[in-house]
């Protein structure tokens, strides 16, 4: 019963301080603002949005010091249900903490930890395909050189062309492989002077390959000369052009008789004049000597026998430099007991350096009737 009436008595007492702090509450709220009692609805009608935040801080400063002294006040509430202590303070104190100027909290040394981030979505992976094994590269088929040689020989052999072209472009394959001879069973179907011309084919054209290759400047004219001269051997001396002129003024230039049609019983002047080649020039004491012997013999056409000759006469001709165009002339009178009637006159170059020789014919007419002589003197 006892217990009940305590129970009772706190009650009554909690109730008592919570009306007294109600009212003590109202009564300077109204003090101090007296648009604050119309009603909750316009409890922030004194607060304008003009208002900087220090005067907020100081209407809210004003409330609690209000609040304070009315605490003070009406300390009786509590005294007046006897349950304060004597020591008890007769004011109590209120310490009001704004939250605008509250200090920032002290760092701590133990960082928070970390929050789960809301319906985590899986990061992808960037996944590399497998490599695959590497493939082995294939083995190249193309031929090597010597068999690829060797299947453009076969392709010439057996080709339905004449002998000499078979022959002469198996020559020219030795361009790409100076080491390989001519083969003789390629040459064995030719003539023996067609085989002959053929290898040297094949020197010449190894030789030129050869000076091309050594040479960093154009092929020199005289060097090619030579060298063909060399590999070709010595070549029989050769009469180019012969002719029965009125005169002669140098290599490639004279005067010939139109017709040699020449009146009987009358000596006939003319000029043998021959271009000759393949000539052998011997070098002495820094002398390009070139020596020739000319023979001219005069046969009748009807029988071939040797009416007339001109005797033997040496040709020396000696130049610091080598000549590229040689002639030779030399002056013949037939006789005028010379019957009427075609006759052959020949001339015979011999070359003494080489022994070789060469000859030229060429057509006399002899005629009773003036009236067929076309080649009179201008």
């Amino acid at each position: 019963m006892r217990d009940s009436f305590a129970f009772c008595r706190t009650t009554q007492l909690l109730n008592s301080i919570a009306a007294t702090v109600v009212a003590i509450a109202a009564s300077a709220c109204s003090q101090h603002h007296p648009r604050a009692v119309s009603g909750p609805a316009s409890a922030h009608a004194a607060l304008d949005a003009d208002d900087s935040p220090d005067t907020i801080r100081h209407t809210t400063a004003d409330h609690a010091t209000q609040l304070a002294r009315a605490l003070g006040k009406n300390s009786f509430a509590a005294k007046w249900h006897g349950d304060a202590p004597d020591n008890a303070p007769s004011e109590p104190r209120v310490k009001w903490i704004s939250l605008t100027d509250a200090p920032a909290a002290p760092p701590t040394d133990k960082p928070s930890p970390p929050q789960p981030a809301a319906n985590p979505k899986p990061t992808p992976v960037a996944t590399q395909p497998a490599k695959a094994d590497p493939q082995p590269r294939p083995q190249s088929t193309a031929p090597d050189r010597k068999a690829l040689l060797q299947q453009l020989h076969d392709a010439i052999r057996s080709q339905n062309m004449p002998e000499i072209d078979k022959a002469v472009a198996l020559a020219a394959l030795s361009l790409s492989n100076q080491g390989r001879p001519l083969n003789p069973q390629d040459l064995a179907a030719l003539p023996p002077e067609k085989q002959q011309a053929v290898r040297q084919y094949h020197k010449l054209l190894l030789a030129l390959s050869k000076q091309i290759a050594e040479n960093d400047g154009p092929l020199n004219p005289q060097a090619v000369t030579d060298q063909i001269q060399q590999l070709l051997g010595d070549q029989p001396i050769q009469i180019k052009n012969a002719a029965l002129c009125r005169r002669v003024q140098g290599y490639g230039v004279y005067e010939p008789f139109d017709n040699p049609v020449f009146l009987a019983g009358r000596e006939q002047p003319m000029i043998i004049y021959a271009e000759l080649d393949n000539y052998r020039r011997v070098e002495i004491d820094s002398v390009y000597q070139v020596k020739l012997a000319q023979e001219v013999v005069l046969y009748n056409e009807a029988d071939g026998l040797a009416v007339w000759h001109q005797p033997r006469v040496e040709i020396i001709d000696e130049s610091r430099n080598r000549r590229r165009d040689f002639f030779v002339v030399q002056m013949v009178r037939l006789p005028a007991r010379l019957g009427v009637g075609k006759y052959i006159l020949k001339v015979r170059l011999t070359d003494q350096h080489s022994g070789s020789l060469d000859e030229a014919t060429m057509p006399i007419q002899i005629v009773a009737d003036e009236a067929l002589v076309t080649n009179r003197p201008r």
